[in-house]
């Protein structure tokens, strides 16, 4: 590793107990959008201060960065569309353990060379040693991601339920923190 580089994190120290949340997207295309929706619905959630939200429209470079500077990060979560999976509506959402079922996460263009993807973003930091003790991916099925700025009603109507579910668990992840450090 070259001098200055950040060191690959060794997970669960005790000093990780912060919580970083990123929603990520393109506020002109339509339903790629939704991760910085939900993430500016959780800004005004009223979350702990060990909690930070941000949104990014580049999430490859972002993400990187955001993952070599906040060591203290125990719990990452990402919110992002991604084309629907067979079986799957626009609006509905599962969240992927981005530690343990890193394949999974596919949500961008691996073919778009200007603007690289949350799940190139992960390969990139876990070879770098980067991904915290957690990570979350929620990801939301779009169904129109052309130009424009009015989400499609399922994914719209997505963005204040999904908003709740990701504060009421990471409300949960850091209670169950206090508890064992008791």
């Amino acid at each position: 590793m070259s001098q200055g580089a950040p060191s690959p994190r060794e997970g669960g120290r005790a000093d990780e107990d912060g919580v970083l949340i990123v929603g990520c997207g393109a506020s002109l295309r339509r339903d790629d959008q939704v991760g910085l929706r939900v993430a500016e619905a959780l800004a005004r959630a009223g979350l702990p201060e060990q909690v930070r939200v941000k949104t990014t429209e580049s999430p490859c470079a972002d993400l990187l960065e955001d993952l070599a500077n906040q060591q203290d990060v125990g719990l990452f979560v990402i919110i992002d569309a991604a084309a629907p999976e067979p079986g799957r509506s626009p609006g509905t959402w599962c969240r992927i353990d981005g530690r343990h079922q890193p394949h999974r996460i596919r949500t961008g263009d691996r073919s778009n060379i200007h603007g690289l993807s949350v799940d190139a973003a992960f390969e990139i930091a876990a070879e770098m040693g980067l991904l915290p003790p957690n990570v979350w991916v929620y990801v939301v099925a779009a169904a129109e991601v052309d130009y424009g700025e009015d989400m499609s009603p399922a994914v719209s109507g997505a963005v204040g339920v999904l908003a709740e579910r990701i504060a009421g668990d990471v409300r949960a992840w850091l209670a169950g923190r206090d508890k064992r450090s008791a």
